[in-house]
């Protein structure tokens, strides 16, 4: 006796699991640049765990990964997950480029705190609304219903 679900039952679980929790890209074919992200996003990890990283740095590229890896899984409505859109690499890249940065003159960085440049503070507010995407993207989306 063979004990299973039907795929029709499992259609039914995926339409209750994104009405909770949104909708997610649906790739299929070879792995792609989500898949390499995460792989690398592993292995920082790992790399992490035996050598000793400043937590400051330590932070910055793990919220860089994923962002990156975010715009890549969560589309920014449910009808375009089976693609992925132009805009999604364009914020993928800026998340890179604002967490790249920050930890390029790391030292110098922090050190403008008090008196930020307009460079750190047009950085400083991407990685805020990109932040701010991100999240209403992963929770769901309900702003986007409309979409």
């Amino acid at each position: 006796m063979e004990i299973g679900v039907s795929e029709e039952s499992l259609k039914e679980a995926e339409k209750f699991v994104e009405a909770e929790e949104g909708a997610a890209s649906h790739f299929k074919g070879e792995p792609g640049i989500p898949h390499c992200d995460g792989v690398l996003m592993s292995l920082f990890h790992m790399y992490a765990a035996y050598a000793i990283v400043p937590a400051q740095v330590l932070r910055a590229i793990h919220v860089g990964f994923v962002l990156f890896l975010s715009f890549f899984l969560f589309p920014v409505a449910p009808r375009f997950r089976d693609r992925i859109m132009a805009f999604d690499v364009v914020l993928a890249l800026l998340s890179v480029a604002a967490i790249a940065y920050m930890l390029v003159d790391f030292d110098d960085f922090i050190y403008r705190a008090v008196t930020p440049s307009r460079w750190d503070l047009f950085f400083g507010t991407a990685l805020i609304l990109l932040i701010l995407e991100a999240l209403r993207r992963t929770s769901g989306g309900s702003c986007w219903e409309w979409c």
